[in-house]
């Protein structure tokens, strides 16, 4: 498992060593260039953009948008239905009128009429109508409520899933805001830099040291994978040439702690375009951990070294147990990091990129989660798509059809305080033969309404000038004894409806057979069990 893990950093090895062949003929030229490659794959890792690999979740509420234009153009509730649409609306004046600021609910009332008022617009403004408002029969059709009551609870659930969405996109799923960022910073340059700083005194930063030795061992050794780059491949006047395949002599002139701070910087960056001369693998939590164990399994172990003064762990060839460098022998010596249970997470920057590792996976998982969470508005846009349609096709009848309880047409009525508006209203009728005003307004109907009978049929009217004497047609104005023709029948056999187009009385509400009601229901029926189909 680790050779098939090394495999693509000892590739780049190959690379390098090709692509500098033109430098190599010292001795030792090309000697560190495997080690090289390994500690530049982790270079590039720690340099990579999180924003460019894990880019932010586009939670734009497309989805949510067209539910609610498809609740906007069926619904029958007031606190929608009033919102206005046309763009000459004073919008501050007609917010003022719905919600007044003496109302306990004001604050919430500006939020929702808000709301709607986006979306009424731009459903007006739009010059693809792609759900054209119903009118107020489809609105009002008794075998569309539960659709359209099934919509705005649709519309509820997807508010909720778009906040949640939103509110994961900009925290725990925001690219900008995971610590992996800070984390690989760290790994490549040293614990709070974010770019190339020379370490020194009591200063942390690459190339640190009061000599190559001191340098390339703790505490400076592991301190950011720069520092080791340095260690690893910068020449200085007593290691010569291209260790690492790569020309990086600018402090050959004196010994690699009296070089200066620009020169160590210009000798990274001989490295580092050569690094980015190699193939990149994408930054990701399995690539960080390969990466790492391609250069564990890169170390090399003295056992005859006394860890407490020796080089007993590091990368490369160590000279007489030590890190000290000659020309074939520059090394890293990690062995601080091994003196206790922690292992290789004692290399500061080995540990940083396991940290950023675990970010990384953290935020794809909740990354992945918002991804969830838009599909499903998707397919909740789907659903109401469908239930639009639904709302479109619901069966209607020539009849009036109710299904509301007749309180509905109590409360209604009990608004009119006046005769002329009472009575203006037809399913209301003026309870006093004295008074003009006052709450005389009540209900014309008595029980549930039904469906009247198909037009033409002439059922349940007595034929006008002719007695009334069998089944409902003898009980004709009587609701009370029409309804107990129905006691102790499994199936009604009479209504108290309105007529056909061709029956005695068709506008009033008269005792009337009771067959066709049956077939209202039993398709109301068919339409539920389709209803229930599309939810579940």
């Amino acid at each position: 498992m680790m050779n098939q893990l090394t495999l693509p950093v000892l590739a780049a090895a190959l690379v390098f060593l090709g692509t500098s062949s033109r430098v190599y003929g010292a001795a030792g030229d090309g000697t560190n260039a495997a080690d090289f490659a390994v500690l530049c794959t982790l270079d590039r890792l720690a340099s990579a953009s999180v924003e460019e690999t894990y880019p932010k979740v586009d939670t734009t509420p497309l989805a949510l948008s067209e539910i609610r234009a498809i609740v906007a153009a069926t619904t029958t509730a007031a606190n929608i239905t009033e919102v206005p649409e046309d763009n000459n609306t004073n919008e501050e004046e007609a917010r003022q009128k719905a919600c007044p600021t003496s109302a306990s609910n004001a604050a919430e009332c500006v939020v929702h009429w808000n709301k709607w008022r986006v979306v009424k617009k731009a459903a007006a403004t739009s010059q693809n109508k792609k759900y054209p408002p119903l009118d107020a029969a489809q609105r009002t059709n008794p075998a569309a409520a539960g659709y359209i009551k099934a919509l705005h609870d649709l519309e509820s659930a997807a508010t909720m899933e778009q906040s949640t969405a939103e509110n994961k996109a900009t925290t725990a799923a925001d690219p900008a805001k995971t610590s992996a960022k800070t984390q690989l910073t760290n790994a490549k340059y040293g614990a709070g830099l974010t770019e190339f700083k020379e370490g020194t005194g009591n200063t942390p930063g690459p190339g640190k040291g009061s000599s190559r030795e001191g340098a390339c061992k703790s505490p400076n050794a592991g301190s950011s994978i720069v520092h080791d780059l340095i260690c690893l491949c910068v020449a200085d006047n007593t290691a010569t040439g291209s260790v690492c395949g790569v020309t990086a002599n600018q402090c050959s002139g004196a010994g690699l702690e009296a070089c200066t701070g620009a020169n160590k910087k210009a000798a990274y960056g001989q490295l580092w375009q050569a690094c980015q001369a190699s193939t990149q693998a994408k930054l990701s939590p399995t690539t960080i951990h390969a990466a790492l164990a391609a250069f564990s399994s890169r170390l090399k172990q003295d056992p005859a070294a006394d860890p407490a003064s020796n080089a007993a762990v590091y990368l490369r060839t160590s000279q007489t147990q030590a890190c000290g460098g000659t020309t074939s022998k520059l090394c890293v010596d990690y062995t601080a990091g091994f003196k206790d249970s922690k292992g290789r997470k004692d290399i500061y920057w080995y540990g940083q990129m396991e940290a950023a590792a675990a970010a990384l996976e953290t935020l794809n998982k909740e990354q992945t989660a918002v991804r969830q969470t838009m599909n499903k508005l998707e397919q909740l846009a789907a659903q109401a798509k469908q239930l639009y349609t639904f709302v479109q096709l619901a069966p209607t009848t020539t009849g009036q059809i109710t299904d509301k309880p007749k309180h509905d047409t109590n409360t209604r009525c009990d608004t009119h305080k006046a005769n002329s508006t009472c009575t203006a209203d037809n399913n209301c009728k003026w309870d006093s033969t004295t008074a003009t005003t006052g709450d005389f307004c009540k209900s014309k109907q008595t029980g549930t309404e039904t469906p009247s009978p198909a037009a033409g049929t002439g059922e349940g009217a007595a034929k006008e000038g002719a007695a009334a004497s069998t089944g409902c047609a003898q009980h004709f104005t009587d609701q009370k004894e029409c309804e107990k023709m129905n006691e102790g029948k499994e199936k009604p056999v009479c209504a108290w409806k309105k007529g056909g187009e061709n029956d005695k009385d068709k506008d009033e509400f008269r005792c009337r057979n009771g067959s066709f009601l049956l077939n209202k229901q039993f398709a109301l029926s068919v339409v539920s069990a389709a209803f229930v189909a599309l939810l579940f």
